[in-house]
């Protein structure tokens, strides 16, 4: 009751399986006197693997089971895709498009940098990464800020967080540039 029946929650379930479908049921709703046909909200789904190809998924489903690719240790075995933080639904909730994309492009570049044994490059974008996960949570609830202002009509307000995010912006901007330059991204 403290929300308003509003409340809104974020679940994370990782499964280290093998599919072909999806099923998702939800048993029951939370019970109150607004919902009165038990209804539910699903707001997204985020799934991340690889797909079998057609012809190994196929072949899976003549045989019953798993597409010999997918099957540890069987002929044709296919290294199985490390799945990050960085792909998870929650990364790009808690940051903005530009933020994430910025992270992104340091994640690469730190592996690119550990695969050639150039440890000082991937700690210095390591410790890059980090500065613009802070500076993009901060950046995500300034915007938050902004939009409450906006729609309680506060427009003094909004434009004062605009502004500061907008030099939030502009260091970003000239921190990646520098950083980028230093590393050959860009």
């Amino acid at each position: 009751e403290r929300s308003s029946w509003q409340a809104r929650e974020l679940k994370s379930v990782q499964l280290d399986a093998y599919g072909r479908f999806l099923k998702i049921v939800s048993h029951s709703c939370h019970v109150n006197k607004l919902n009165m046909y038990s209804q539910i909200g699903l707001i997204a789904i985020n799934l991340i693997g690889d797909s079998a190809s057609p012809a190994a998924a196929g072949q899976a489903a003549l045989q019953g089971g798993m597409p010999s690719a997918a099957v540890p240790g069987a002929g044709g075995a296919a290294a199985r895709k490390e799945i990050s933080a960085l792909d998870d639904l929650t990364f790009d909730l808690n940051f903005d498009p530009a933020t994430a994309a910025q992270i992104r492009e340091l994640h690469v570049a730190k592996e690119r940098a550990v695969r050639a044994e150039d440890y000082d490059a991937a700690k210095r974008l390591k410790e890059a990464m980090q500065r613009l996960k802070q500076v993009g949570a901060r950046m995500a609830k300034l915007e938050l800020r902004k939009k409450a202002a906006v729609d309680n009509e506060d427009y003094d307000t909004a434009k004062l967080i605009k502004s500061e995010m907008d030099k939030l912006r502009a260091g970003l901007s000239y921190a990646s540039d520098h950083q980028a330059s230093d590393h050959g991204m860009g």
